[in-house]
């Protein structure tokens, strides 16, 4: 029998209300601190963070292999002991990869090298000492605020390519979820709540080697199913959108990657995430709506295979069964959370899509790096193809 790990990382403090961030970044101890801001809310740094500041980086994009470079090199410069970081995915992954790069310059060169061969890059331990960070999320849903994945992008045009880093452990010390920090408009707010929900669905297809990390998963599908539909347009809690919903909301995301729910279930336990990463860039779209437009068809997939590499049917199906759900109540819940209109006008736009999506995710992250060698280039192109088709019309009950 060969070892697996199966171990999750240390899982952060989380700090929660009104003044959250101020308590976590006391907790940090740091002199000198980096602040890496989301263009967006770049208004939400608290005064006494900015004037105490020893740099402030702004995000306005996707992070790419130079913004880590740059940043990690003037933390180092100014001497930083300590990152806040203020925003959603995009500034979490700068925060967390440009922590580790300033702890070790070698970190840097090991992901140049590693990233220009595949998609998925495991951080070796030796090369991981990073500054300690406290993350103050303003969305929720991939968890980044606490989890030890961190996403960068590389190329131009249509090569450009996102790559995935599971690092050893989360630099995240602590998270600080505020209310006000989470403000965000509707849409936002319920395509954040559907990747949470579909992340549990999704993963808890493939099964466990660890005997609580089901009860832990189902628990939290049900929760984050809840969460999701009470978002939904003209429900009385998504008109008032209030604070203490979308802490609740933001704490559920975070439990996926902070507790034991996606443990022991292997490197890709939701082989369809990979699958949206490249429809995503692609088409220039958000990797949720590109997971939405695939969802329909990947729900009829696994309900038609007795087990198989994209998840086990009974599984998904005993678990919305739990919430309360049938596959096609799934679907139409997805279809409910997020508009991906957009994305299908573009595709419609572009030539061989489902082929080229298809090729770039079996030279990234197929034959077991780490998607299983049982999916194969057509099967895929067949999925996007279907699902570009148009909207689901027939989910399996």
């Amino acid at each position: 029998m060969t070892a697996t790990s199966v171990g999750r990382p240390g899982v952060p403090a989380q700090f929660v209300g009104a003044g959250a961030t101020a308590s976590a970044v006391a907790q940090l101890g740091a002199r000198r601190l980096g602040v890496v801001v989301d263009g967006n809310v770049a208004d939400r740094i608290p005064a006494a963070l900015r004037m105490s500041a020893a740099t402030i980086c702004t995000v306005v994009r996707p992070v790419d292999r130079d913004d880590v470079a740059e940043t990690a090199a003037a933390w180092r410069r100014e001497c930083v002991d300590g990152v806040v970081v203020i925003g959603g995915g995009n500034a979490m992954d700068l925060a967390k990869l440009a922590a580790g790069c300033a702890g070790d310059e070698r970190l840097l060169a090991y992901l140049d090298a590693q990233a220009s061969s595949a998609g998925f890059v495991l951080v070796p331990a030796a090369l991981w000492r990073p500054l300690p960070l406290v993350s103050v999320p303003t969305t929720f849903g991939t968890g980044a605020e606490v989890s030890s994945v961190a996403c960068w992008e590389s190329g131009a045009g249509m090569e450009r390519a996102k790559s995935i880093a599971t690092l050893p452990s989360t630099p995240t010390l602590s998270a600080a979820y505020e209310p006000r920090m989470l403000a965000a408009p509707g849409a936002l707010i319920r395509a954040s709540s559907a990747e949470a929900w579909s992340r549990i669905i999704g993963a808890y297809a493939t099964p466990s080697t660890l005997s609580g990390a089901d009860a832990e998963a189902e628990a939290l599908g049900c929760r984050t199913a809840r969460i999701a539909a009470a978002l939904l347009p003209g429900t009385r809690s998504a008109g008032a959108l209030r604070g203490d919903v979308l802490v609740d909301a933001a704490l559920a995301s975070a439990a996926g990657h902070a507790g034991w729910a996606l443990r022991g279930r292997g490197l890709a336990p939701f082989p369809l995430w990979f699958v949206a990463n490249e429809l995503s860039m692609l088409t220039r779209s958000s990797k949720i709506e590109a997971l939405a437009v695939l969802w329909p068809d990947w729900l009829r997939l696994v309900d038609t295979q007795a087990g198989g590499p994209w998840g086990q049917g009974a599984r998904v199906r005993a678990l919305l069964g739990q919430a309360g759900m049938t596959f096609r109540d799934a679907a139409d819940l997805m279809a409910s959370l997020v508009d991906t209109s957009r994305l299908r006008a573009v595709a419609a736009q572009s030539a061989d899509v489902s082929v080229r999506t298809a090729e770039r995710v079996m030279r990234r992250f197929g034959r077991g790096r780490p998607l299983s060698r049982s999916i194969i280039s057509d099967e895929i192109a067949c999925l996007v193809e279907d699902a570009l088709a148009g909207p689901c019309d027939g989910a399996p009950r």
